[in-house]
């Protein structure tokens, strides 16, 4: 059986986009996510039942605070060395 380049392309990407987000989505990490009006950052401090981080942010209804958030909403994890 042949897979096309561009099937094998896209299968690799998806591959290295859960793997990365398995990876990274740990205590410690630097979420970056969207949100009304701009970006957002957070530190990632757990995961919930569903699988959604939890993370700790300020500016959050005008205070720091804990809350898990949709994974949807986050775009890149940084793991900071």
């Amino acid at each position: 059986m042949r897979i096309s380049k561009r099937r094998f392309r896209f299968a690799v990407s998806r591959l290295a986009l859960a793997t990365s987000e398995l990876f990274l989505r740990r205590v410690g990490a630097i979420a970056v996510m969207s949100r009304h009006g701009g970006g957002h950052v957070g530190i990632i401090t757990g995961v919930d039942a569903q699988g959604n981080p939890i993370m700790i942010s300020g500016n959050n209804g005008n205070r720091v605070r804990e809350a898990p958030v949709s994974r949807g909403r986050i775009y890149a994890y940084v793991m900071p060395n």
